[in-house]
């Protein structure tokens, strides 16, 4: 029983150490991305805290009650081990971002947070985002990614079945400070 026990500890230890490795060789960890439509290029790379203050001005931008405070985005971005945070830029200015977190364990990437800044949205730029995310989840051997959204967000939930994401839960006030449900989605992948 113990040798099982000890077997199984030592499994995980191994996986948790793969997924390491080629967590920290994904692309974006090396160097920025650029993304060329039809109009514009923007540059996509990893966010840090010297984009603190760019992320809070443009969630205040997309949300009319931003979900996070600055703490909040500060620990997020400070969580490298299990935690990636990207930025989007047109030139200088931050337009949009994404964060995931990664839990191994569970085979499973996790949308934390995805905004566009309003000029931007309606150009396919946070789907872009989004399919990335569930790329580099691909590439971790994860298998689903998962994000909640408000239950009076149609679009987006729109949106995000026509990506593949599946209704599997109602979160009774997610959103806390609002009293909104949140809609847990999952993309097997």
């Amino acid at each position: 029983m113990a040798t099982m026990m000890v077997i199984s500890m030592l499994k995980r230890f191994k996986a948790i150490l793969g997924f390491n490795q080629l967590f920290f060789n994904l692309p974006i960890h090396k160097q920025p991305l650029y993304l060329t439509t039809q109009k514009m290029t923007f540059k996509l790379a990893k966010a840090d805290l010297t984009h603190l203050d760019a992320l809070m001005i443009a969630q205040s931008k997309i949300y009319q009650n931003s979900p996070w405070d600055k703490y909040a985005f500060k620990q997020e971005l400070l969580n490298t081990h299990r935690r990636l945070y990207l930025a989007l830029f047109d030139q200088r200015e931050l337009i949009g971002y994404i964060g995931i977190k990664f839990t191994p364990a569970f085979r499973e990437a996790h949308i934390t947070n995805v905004g566009i800044i309003p000029d931007y949205q309606n150009q396919h730029l946070g789907q872009y985002l989004i399919h990335l995310v569930c790329d580099y989840a691909k590439q971790l051997r994860l298998d689903k990614v998962s994000l909640e959204v408000r239950v009076d967000n149609q679009k987006a939930q729109y949106i995000y079945q026509k990506m593949g994401f599946e209704k599997v839960r109602i979160r009774k006030n997610y959103y806390y400070f609002e009293k909104i449900d949140g809609v847990t989605m999952v993309k097997p992948l």
